[in-house]
């Protein structure tokens, strides 16, 4: 399976134990985010799930970066810890895509 299979397994099996980390909340909000849309994407809409990214892995857990369809023109990109029986959220911001397309390009090329 890949990794998207992999965290959208994982969120599905867990979905009551998905948590904010430490200072997670704080930091959705300080980029404008509500906490509970957040969550809400991460229990309830993984049809919108379309690119996830393994970070870090160890025993004892797995680091993702997910990309979310947010609107047309935003993505929703979450930050996962996923433990044996938990998953943390540590971060989440929207982001621009033809602002992303365009420093993918400029960091590929140099």
């Amino acid at each position: 399976m890949g990794e998207l299979e992999d965290l959208k397994g994982e969120l599905i099996e867990k979905r009551d134990a998905i948590r904010f980390g430490i200072g997670a909340e704080i930091k959705i909000q300080a980029h404008m985010l509500n906490p509970e849309m957040v969550l809400d994407y991460s229990r309830n809409r993984l049809d919108r799930l379309t690119r996830v990214d393994l970070q870090e892995t160890t025993n004892k857990k797995l680091k993702y970066k997910a990309y979310f369809d947010l609107t047309k023109r935003h993505d929703l990109i979450v930050v996962y810890k996923v433990f044996k029986s938990e998953v943390l959220i540590i971060t989440a911001y929207k982001t621009n895509r033809k602002w992303q397309k365009k420093l993918l390009g400029r960091s590929q090329r140099g």
